[in-house]
């Protein structure tokens, strides 16, 4: 049966179910390549048309759930009782979400798209229960439909089907659909399209792979023709600026410092990370290694007992600086047997394993993925370096890095860096780089030695505004840093610039 793609593309899809069903790995493995093909088409088609019978059973159960809540409606009724029932489809919804472990909302959607496609477009539907059409295209299908009235379908699917639409790829039959309901009601699918754009969105999540999060925006044609001139624009340059680097990564930077030069950013992460803590000679170890050993408190930078405050400090301080300490404000920090102050804290001791502080014998560290609630995960080396951003404030909880579960959280936000933040726009005054008079408090800081390997001290940190900033990374400009802050920048063609810090006796940095 599966000797050829012609054998197999118009037969029956459960004939071809019963034939695939009883292929085993080897035999799958001993084929030809025309045979390899025969059986992929086959799949799909099987697929194709256990989709289509999914919708129609998803179809009948609300269906079913729309006549059970009429009965019990009105058995109430004859009762004289008022009964707050939930909608067939929603109850529909709850039911089925579980089984197909989506979340009800997203169930809803697929029920609402599974009744339409079954009951309002039957010659798509019938393709689809043929096996000729994958559910993806008959979503399209479906999706361009949604403009347009229930009773304006069947002329909406006599314009889509004049021609043979199983054939066409996605892209293609999505724009047909698009035309077929222009065609069909032109003013509905303007009043959609307002609708649309009035109700324009971004969204963000965890990306694909960790560390990455993907951002979705629906906007309106006209806003992306011209967002999309500026970031192309822009990243070109950058393109050409940098060897190696993908006109995609430049698009990504690009859109990046367009959006800081124009905005005053004071971002908060929240993070829940799985922080352990055992002896030293054990940090290379699996953290499934720690179930043994005994509960430590946890340092009071990341949640645990509150800080004790030093003589003729002010309680109630909440502006801590580097080590989750800032001007006279003391920490103490218990790691089992041996305790140090908090200085030593955000020491990235050991970027590499998550190392947050050592002792003698002991070794707090970051011991796996770290979630940012909406955004993803962050590898232990990454969270390091955020300790040591002094422009980005953390809102930490402890997770327990055997079960992952939560075991302590810190109420208050903090920037790990304040005071350092601080020093360095004082000092700087302006954006860095020669010429720019970008405000320091407009700026970003930058490691003039990239952290972790140069520290998070004034010595090694500038202001830099959004462009500049990307433009000693991508600009061939390098740049160094006396611990004066004075700085002197080396240009592509070999030639050197000196800037100053602000002078607060009345000249200016130059």
């Amino acid at each position: 049966m599966f000797e050829s793609v012609e054998a197999v593309e118009h037969e029956d899809p459960f004939v071809l179910a019963a034939a695939l069903g009883t292929l085993s790995v080897e035999d799958i493995d001993a084929m030809t390549l025309a045979e390899t093909e025969a059986v992929t088409l086959a799949s799909q088609r099987v697929i194709n048309a256990v989709s289509a019978r999914q919708s129609a059973a998803m179809d009948t159960h609300a269906a079913r759930a729309e006549e059970r809540i009429e009965r019990r409606r009105q058995e109430a009724r004859e009762d004289g009782r008022r009964v707050p029932l939930a909608a067939g489809g929603q109850d529909s919804a709850a039911a089925l979400a579980p089984l197909l472990k989506v979340a009800p909302r997203t169930m809803s959607t697929r029920l609402d798209d599974a009744r339409r496609l079954v009951n309002a477009l039957p010659t798509t539907f019938h393709l689809q229960w043929s096996g000729a059409l994958e559910p993806y295209r008959s979503a399209a299908v479906v999706r361009e439909s949604k403009a347009l009235h229930v009773h304006q379908l069947e002329e909406f699917e006599a314009r889509l089907h004049r021609r043979d639409i199983s054939q066409l790829p996605g892209s293609r039959l999505k724009t047909m659909a698009r035309r077929a309901a222009e065609q069909t009601d032109r003013a509905a699918v303007r009043a959609a399209e307002k609708a649309a754009v009035a109700d324009r969105s971004i969204r963000v999540g965890p990306g694909e792979v960790t560390g990455t999060s993907t951002w979705t925006m629906t906007l309106s044609t006209a806003q992306s023709a011209t967002l999309w001139a500026a970031v192309d624009g822009l990243a070109n340059e950058y393109v050409t600026a940098t060897a190696g680097l993908k006109v995609g990564q430049a698009r990504v930077d690009a859109l990046f410092d367009l959006v800081m030069a124009n905005a005053e950013v004071r971002t908060t992460i929240e993070l829940v990370a799985p922080i352990g803590c055992g002896p030293a000679a054990r940090i290379d170890e699996a953290p499934l290694d720690l179930r043994d050993e005994p509960e430590h408190e946890l340092p009071a930078a990341f949640g645990g007992p509150r800080p004790h405050h030093a003589a003729g400090s002010p309680d109630g301080d909440t502006d801590r600086g580097v080590g989750g300490h800032d001007g006279d404000t003391a920490y103490d920090i218990d790691c089992g047997a041996g305790r140090r102050d908090s200085a030593s804290v955000w020491a990235a001791v050991r970027a590499s394993t998550g190392t947050l502080m050592d002792s003698d014998s002991d070794v707090w560290f970051v011991s796996g993925l770290t979630e940012v609630p909406t955004h993803g995960s962050l590898l232990p080396e990454t969270v390091v370096g955020l300790l040591s951003n002094p422009d980005v404030t953390l809102r930490v909880a402890w997770s327990d890095p055997v079960t992952g579960a939560t075991r302590s959280q810190d109420p208050h936000a903090y920037r790990p860096n304040a005071a350092v933040a601080r020093q360095v726009r004082s000092r700087d005054g302006t954006c860095r780089f020669p010429g720019c008079s970008q405000p320091a408090r407009r700026t970003q800081i930058d490691h003039v030695v990239p952290a972790p390997v140069g520290p998070t001290e004034p010595p090694n940190l500038m202001c830099l505004c959004a462009s500049h900033h990307r433009f000693k990374h991508h600009g061939g400009w390098s740049a160094d840093l006396t611990p004066e802050g004075i700085c002197t920048w080396t240009a592509p063609d070999g030639r050197t610039h000196t800037t100053w810090p602000m002078d607060r006796h009345g000249r200016s940095a130059a």
